[in-house]
């Protein structure tokens, strides 16, 4: 995803949710410039067994947010590869009335939906560190119905091709907040 996208806030949610499952779990945030809009990632692996280093070279499930990374996000694909496809979701956001800062939260629910497919994973706990970690924010009732719209959304929006994706603009909507400008691509 791209600096502001949620990508980290993501990944520290899963990882937290699944070390309260008992599951090793290691995450390796990519810190850098994508605080204003470069590309952000994290890599996170979680399992029964131990784990030394988080950084592999192809991942069981990729989750893909913005055009913009698609070269350096295929090199993780092989096949057999979960992709969830996250660059076209903003329009079930907005069909369901749902900000678009909820994006991180309705991929996070389909990335919980996939993952139980390979490992027992409560949703539950999910949705406890999720208040943890977002609860004093503003719209957490928003956060928590994306997620909740993530886990129950039909693998026909998010299942499709890296090449299926929106045409890039390279000027940036920004939006204004009292706090920070966010940079929407």
């Amino acid at each position: 995803g791209e600096g502001g996208q949620g990508v980290q806030v993501m990944a520290k949610i899963l990882a937290n949710a699944l070390v309260s499952q008992n599951y090793n779990v290691v995450l390796m945030p990519h810190y850098g410039v994508e605080m204003r809009t470069g590309i952000s990632m994290a890599y996170l692996q979680a399992g029964e067994e131990k784990f030394s280093y988080p950084k592999f070279q192809k991942a069981d499930i990729l989750v893909v947010l913005a055009p913009r990374d698609l070269q350096l996000t295929k090199s993780y694909a092989k096949w057999g590869t979960k992709i969830i496809n996250g660059m076209n979701l903003s329009k079930i956001l907005k069909e369901n009335e749902l900000p678009t800062k909820s994006l991180n939260m309705l991929v996070l629910g389909i990335f919980c939906k996939e993952f139980k497919k390979k490992l027992p994973l409560d949703s539950g706990k999910v949705k406890e560190e999720i208040k943890k970690m977002l609860g004093k924010k503003k719209g957490i009732q928003e956060n928590l119905d994306a997620f909740m719209k993530g886990i129950n959304l039909e693998e026909r929006y998010y299942g499709m091709s890296l090449n299926s994706h929106p045409r890039v603009d390279l000027k940036p909507e920004v939006k204004k907040s009292d706090k920070k400008d966010y940079y929407h691509w």
